[in-house]
């Protein structure tokens, strides 16, 4: 009997190694998105304004600002755009990090804390996402991390979850390379 109680916890020390071993080769360390993202070329502000879609859905564009330099930062591939339909907004700030790995750094941050917590932070491919909702301010926040290099925040106003998300779905988010 002690025999097998001795086996069961050696297999359980090895699997509970193995599992640990597995997760931490994985992981994308900070270092490796950094080198990464300075190997990178980020995207022509005639790409995003071509990139941005007319439509997203029965929403029409309303507003576009493609290249304005973000505060504190050296990026100018980024753009802000609107869309509109009747009293519902979607808001759409996209920040390519390439050669800039402190501006992900935060979204890092802000996605590690999530999955942390254990709430709203969802993985979905080829993107990870973590959304929020206010019900008495009426809006929806969703926060898209993509391939450690693009960052999308997103605010659907006057919008429920599942409507924003599914709006979201017909972005061309695979161009984004």
């Amino acid at each position: 009997m002690k025999y097998i109680q001795l086996l069961i916890i050696t297999l359980l020390l090895i699997s509970s190694t193995a599992i640990s071993q597995s997760t931490k080769s994985t992981e994308t360390s900070f270092e490796e998105i950094s080198k990464n993202l300075n190997k990178q070329t980020p995207l022509t502000i005639p790409f995003i304004k071509k990139w941005i879609p007319k439509f997203l859905g029965d929403f029409e564009l309303s507003y576009s600002s493609v290249g304005e330099k973000l505060e504190d930062t050296n990026i100018t591939s980024n753009a802000t755009i609107h869309y509109k339909k009747g009293d519902k907004t979607i808001e759409i700030s996209l920040v390519d990090c390439a050669q800039n790995p402190k501006a992900i750094e935060m979204s890092l941050f802000a996605f590690a804390m999530d999955k942390q917590l254990g709430e709203n932070t969802y993985v979905k491919k080829p993107f990870n996402y973590i959304y929020q909702h206010k019900i008495d301010e009426g809006f929806t926040q969703v926060l898209i991390e993509k391939e450690y290099r693009f960052i999308l925040d997103i605010s659907g106003i006057n919008m429920q979850p599942e409507e924003l998300l599914n709006y979201l779905e017909k972005l061309p988010l695979n161009e984004l390379k």
